[in-house]
């Protein structure tokens, strides 16, 4: 079997590809079951000429295929360019906060996995989101990790008093905050606290959702974000917790970033 490439295939062919609402159209249906063409064109109310024409060039270009049966299917290929969209679809989605938003402070390997983030909500109401915050903290049952570069007094108070009912906090601030952390606040039993030099921005997770914050280019910060209890957006967001969570240096009352 030959792996060269075409020396025709080029980024832009492949972007002409997805760029038809009938043939993404294809591609999300045989991405659910395989399908003949008249089965096809009546699930998207295409005439059997266009159906055709569409379903001959996604073929020519190995994203389907055509089995004995006579049913489309999408090649190995297919599935991997299919899978790979979400993340344009984010971007796509999201451009406004991308250009305003320090994305690049990011791991790479984050940004590989930014689709991730396509079935979260972006929220943008800050007084809503502060709200919305303080409820997950107040509900959170098992665990609480937080990174952030400013302490709110009204998520103090909830954590605190999900701290006495035995929840696991995790504390990862920026070092300017240490000074304000006071002993009042750290109640040993649930709390670990490490810091960093420079936060990537406002961070949340438990056990049911999952916030993440990014900064803006300037590096402030406020809490418009995206929000989701999706299972693949808060395995990421805990992924970049964890990540962050290890360069951190532990601090215990009293220490200094000396």
């Amino acid at each position: 079997m030959k792996f060269l490439e075409n020396e025709n295939d080029n980024v832009e062919k492949l972007f002409f590809d997805l760029a038809s609402e009938s043939r993404m159209g294809i591609l999300q249906g045989l991405s659910q079951k395989s399908m003949k063409m008249q089965e096809i064109g009546r699930t998207l109310d295409l005439s059997a000429t266009e159906t055709f024409r569409q379903l001959q060039r996604l073929s020519d270009d190995l994203i389907i295929s055509k089995n004995v049966e006579g049913n489309y299917t999408l090649t190995q290929y297919g599935k991997f360019v299919l899978f790979l969209c979400p993340s344009f679809e984010v971007i796509l989605k999201h451009k406004r906060y991308f250009l305003e938003h320090d994305i690049w402070q990011l791991p790479p390997q984050f940004l590989y996995r930014i689709g991730d983030l396509s079935k979260a909500e972006l929220r943008v109401d800050i007084p809503e989101n502060l709200n919305h915050v303080e409820e997950m903290i107040q509900n959170a049952q098992e665990y609480l990790w937080i990174i952030t570069n400013r302490i709110l007094d009204a998520h103090t108070r909830a954590m605190v008093e999900r701290c006495k009912h035995g929840l696991k906090y995790r504390a990862l601030f920026h070092q300017d905050l240490l000074p304000s952390v006071t002993s009042d606040f750290a109640i040993e039993r649930c709390i670990e606290r490490r810091y960093l030099p420079q936060t990537p921005g406002i961070v949340v997770v438990t056990e049911k959702e999952a916030v993440v914050s990014l900064p803006f280019i300037d590096g402030k910060s406020d809490y418009v974000g995206f929000f989701g209890k999706d299972l693949t957006f808060k395995n990421w967001v805990t992924d970049l917790y964890l990540h962050y969570w290890a360069q951190g240096k532990p601090w215990q009352p009293h220490s200094t970033t000396e």
